[in-house]
């Protein structure tokens, strides 16, 4: 049986990469791209696991057999329309029965395939330790409101190298930032899909990353390469106040103001009752851009905080006037290239 390491596997992009475990295992997380065709049901496999802990290999076995015997007809069929002839991979939880023994059976079939050697938890340690490999990364902050994102997308146009976290995210970050984005994936899944775009980073070139939080929403950034961002010097943008309010109002002002009150309510306490009031208010009557000048204060409040724990000497400052993106991002571009 070949056994195919998971950096081989990476590697080779006419491959076809088979998830063999359960759908609730493979919505938790997966190689993306892979493709889900589960030897068991979540059920089923819960069944297996307690007969092995408690009777035995030999008596799981034969009990996972009465449930997969009756499909592996049409899992062999599933799966030889999915080759057309090419390489197939396929990995299970640690590479061990599940892979191996689906891997004996298509070979029977004719069809070309392997096992990732280790399965997906090999996958897993392999993208955790990529996170901590030193890059030349550097951050770009600023105020919210700034147009940070605009700017970070705009390096990538004008060919530097980004992380766009929020984006890998579906979500800006903020107690706002799931308002007009998609479902995020679990912290795991979001760890695979931002591998997706760390593995193609050219780690001796400078990367430029967004400032976030360890969490962006509700998944968490790896441990690893957070370590690296709050190491890495800053590049910080300031635009005038009463732009980074209309840049605001255009991305949040929204007719269905339920999900914005929804969304004060979770930083009512640091806000205070006061000001908690008066910005629920503007925003009932779509006064938003008076709710968000006095949301700005707490925000900038909050980011001066996170200047003051960090190294100030590790922090560039450009002024910009946040009208025409192209130009305020060759401006960024030029500071980053002249000092890093």
């Amino acid at each position: 049986m070949t056994l195919v390491k998971v950096k081989d596997v990476l590697a080779d992009p006419e491959r076809i990469v088979v998830d063999l475990r359960t759908p609730g295992e493979y919505a938790q997380g997966h190689i993306p791209g892979s493709v889900n065709i589960p030897l068991f049901t979540d059920e089923e496999r819960a069944k297996v696991g307690t007969l092995y802990k408690q009777a035995g290999k030999e008596i799981a076995f034969q009990h996972g057999l009465k449930f997969t015997g009756p499909r592996l007809a049409e899992m062999v069929k599933r799966v030889r329309n999915l080759a057309k002839g090419r390489h197939l991979v396929f990995y299970c939880w640690r590479g061990g029965m599940r892979s191996e023994s689906v891997c004996w059976l298509m070979r029977l079939g004719g069809m070309n395939v392997s096992r990732i050697k280790g399965g997906y938890k090999a996958y897993r340690r392999y993208i955790r330790a990529s996170f901590a490999e030193p890059a030349n990364m550097v951050i770009l902050g600023g105020y919210t409101g700034a147009g940070k994102t605009d700017v970070l997308l705009e390096l990538a146009r004008q060919d530097v190298q980004i992380v766009d976290l929020e984006g890998v995210a579906n979500h800006k970050g903020s107690v706002f930032g799931h308002i007009n984005e998609g479902l995020q994936p679990t912290s795991e899944q979001y760890e695979n899909n931002l591998f997706e775009v760390w593995q193609l980073i050219d780690k001796k070139r400078v990367v430029v990353v967004e400032n976030e939080s360890a969490s962006v929403g509700s998944v968490s950034v790896p441990e690893p390469f957070y370590r690296q961002m709050r190491k890495a010097p800053v590049v910080s943008i300031a635009i005038p106040l009463k732009r980074r309010v209309q840049r605001l109002v255009a991305e949040y002002g929204v007719d269905d103001t339920q999900q914005l009150l929804e969304a004060v309510q979770r930083i009512a306490r640091k806000l205070g009752g006061k000001n908690k009031q008066k910005v629920e208010n503007y925003i009932s009557k779509h006064q938003f851009a008076e709710a968000c000048e006095l949301l700005l204060e707490y925000y900038d409040k909050y980011y001066e905080r996170g200047m003051q724990a960090r190294d100030i000497e590790t922090y560039q400052f450009i002024e910009l006037e946040g009208v025409d993106v192209v130009a305020d991002t060759g401006k960024v571009k030029a500071l980053i290239l002249e000092h890093y």
